[in-house]
């Protein structure tokens, strides 16, 4: 007698199916927050020219392209400055530095707000006070005299200005952290991590930082 064999789903028809899947759930979240989708729109093209500025931009970025203070045209979308440079091709490369900037500053703020908050959460008492102290008194300094003092005292510089954009972010994303730190440490698991002997370092990077991830990069 005959077998009968069930069809086997090719691999290309089931990359279409969860193609057209991705498309419908995309399009459904669009209509949901279109607010969120154009700013989803505008950080991916920020990205893409960041990425690849050199190969977008006409000319170099100090460039003489043209005559000085040139306006608008099809070989200056932007026209020129007062030096004959394209001033669409320095934005571009402008992008580079602000995506530059931006991901390494939120990100180090991020992960030191990260530490800071859940080593704060979790020790508790006089630790918890201090570091709580310092964090208050930080956010109270207004953020503009702070970056002004820090960078005359280290000296301008890209580097410089990436870590005290970072500094101000801190403060705020530890005192987040450190209150959803506090709920945690009380948890059954970190409980049992003490009973079985773990030491304070194991818990807080195995356990109680872990978890404040999600948090983390929803403040990033």
């Amino acid at each position: 007698m005959a077998q009968t064999v069930s069809p086997v789903p090719r691999t290309a028809e089931l990359r279409g199916f969860r193609g057209a899947d991705v498309r419908r759930s995309a399009f459904r979240m669009a209509r949901k927050s279109p607010m969120g989708a154009a700013g989803l729109c505008f950080i991916v093209a920020l990205v893409a020219v960041g990425l690849f500025g050199p190969y977008i931009a006409p000319h170099a970025i100090n460039e003489f392209a043209g005559l000085p203070n040139q306006g608008p045209s099809a070989a200056f979308p932007f026209g020129t400055d007062k030096f004959g440079q394209d001033i669409f091709s320095r934005v571009i490369h402008g992008a580079r530095i602000s995506l530059e900037v931006s991901v390494l500053s939120v990100v180090g703020g991020t992960l030191c707000g990260l530490l800071i908050g859940s080593f704060s959460g979790y020790k508790g008492g006089r630790v918890d006070t201090v570091i709580q102290r310092i964090m208050d008194t930080m956010i109270a300094f207004p953020a503009l005299i702070l970056l002004l003092i820090i960078v005359r005292l280290l000296e301008p510089s890209l580097r410089n200005v990436i870590i005290v954009i970072g500094i101000v972010i801190v403060p705020g994303n530890a005192r987040v952290i450190r209150s959803a730190a506090l709920s945690e440490r009380n948890n059954q698991y970190v409980e049992a991590a003490q009973a079985l002997g773990a030491s304070d370092l194991r818990i807080l990077f195995r356990h109680i930082i872990p978890n404040m991830m999600p948090l983390a990069i929803v403040l990033s």
